[in-house]
C-alpha cells in the first residue's frame, strides 16, 4: 500500500500504519523483473523501466518494514513453487 501511495503522491502515513498494524507474515517472496515477459497495456501503462522501478521501491518498502526478503530464483513455475514451498515449511518450522 505504501509504495502505490507514494507512487500516486498521496500522503503514505495511514499506509504505514496500517502497515505495521496488520502484518500477515515476516516473509516476502520477490520474484526478478523479466523484461522479455513484461507488456504493457489499457491497465498497465507503466515503461519496465519505471515498474522495476516501482517494485524496487516496494522492497525496500517491505525491508523498512522489518520484513524478511526472500529472491526467488529466476527458473521453471515447478522449481520456484518448490522454493516458495521449502521456505514457507522451514519458516513455519522455526516458529
Amino acid at each position: 500500500m505504501v509504495g502505490y501511495a507514494e507512487i500516486f503522491a498521496l500522503d503514505t502515513a495511514a499506509a504505514l500504519a496500517a502497515s505495521r498494524r496488520y502484518r500477515y507474515d515476516d516473509l516476502v517472496f520477490v520474484l526478478p523483473a523479466r523484461p522479455e515477459i513484461y507488456v504493457t497495456d489499457g491497465d498497465r501503462r507503466m515503461t519496465f523501466e519505471a515498474a522495476r522501478a516501482f517494485g524496487e521501491r516496494v522492497r525496500e518498502v517491505y525491508v523498512d518494514l522489518g520484513y524478511t526478503i526472500v529472491d526467488v530464483p529466476r527458473d521453471s513455475v515447478e522449481t520456484r513453487t518448490t522454493f516458495i514451498a521449502e521456505r514457507v515449511r522451514h519458516a513455519r518450522r522455526a516458529t
